[in-house]
């Protein structure tokens, strides 16, 4: 497992958003076996797909677009590319990514793998919808999208502890939905972390940046070992595709 490759394919909040994602990876060995790998919802700083094309998977990358979403209408897929192909190049990964514009309101293809990271809370944001929606949404996509033993993997903002301050120094003007981990429901494995991780500063300030994102992650570690945390800051959830039961004889 290239850990490095992983946390710059994150990028945000690296240390901490890809600590799930890693643990995901390593109770499930079973995804050698999966072939079809697509990306819903990458950003230009932000991509798993080098990672999976560097499992051997046949890798589809798409950015988030949506004619009924106001927030996804940008098309960034060209800045996508330049940044995957980067970290290809760096790695020295074989193979290409095939790159799509696909509507998640208009998915008909079936794939092993199905990959959100931090899609569901821009777009179902709070005032605008309810959890009931977000729901409704991945089982539809679970159950038409993805292939017998698939993985849907869904990586979002947890609520944490600090919301209220954090709202009132108003930084949650953009309605973003954090979710608490009894949000989604129905799914087959979670996997979470973090605690003082509210927000990346990264691409704020790319020194300094790291440095309080490296401080944070030291003390969600010491967290992580001294308590049970109620209030997680990132949840991967897994959801696999429900088997339709057969009908008995009469």
């Amino acid at each position: 497992m290239n850990i490095k490759l992983i946390r710059e394919c994150v990028f945000w909040s690296s240390e901490v958003w890809s600590r799930p994602f890693i643990e995901y990876l390593e109770n499930n060995q079973s995804i050698k076996d999966l072939n079809t790998f697509l990306e819903l919802g990458a950003g230009e700083y932000s991509s798993l797909s080098p990672y999976f094309l560097s499992l051997g998977k046949k890798t589809t990358c798409s950015y988030f677009y949506s004619e009924k979403s106001k927030y996804y209408a940008e098309d960034s897929l060209r800045k996508i590319r330049l940044r995957n192909d980067y970290l290809i190049e760096k790695y020295e990964i074989e193979g290409e990514i095939e790159y799509k514009r696909i509507d998640i309101f208009e998915l008909e293809e079936r794939y092993d793998i199905i990959f959100l990271k931090s899609i569901l809370g821009g777009l179902y944001r709070y005032d605008e919808s309810d959890i009931k929606e977000v729901n409704n949404l991945i089982e539809i996509i679970r159950n038409n999208n993805l292939s017998k033993n698939g993985h849907l993997i869904t990586i979002d903002n947890g609520k944490s502890l600090f919301e209220k301050p954090l709202e009132d120094l108003g930084l949650r003007k953009n309605k973003w939905r954090y979710f608490n981990s009894s949000d989604l429901v129905n799914y087959d494995q979670e996997y979470s972390f973090g605690f003082t991780t509210v927000f990346s500063l990264r691409t704020r300030n790319l020194f300094l940046g790291n440095i309080v994102e490296r401080l944070l992650y030291i003390v969600d570690l010491i967290i992580a070992k001294l308590f049970h945390n109620r209030y997680p800051t990132v949840i991967l959830k897994v959801f696999r595709r429900l088997e339709l039961k057969k009908d008995p004889k009469i």
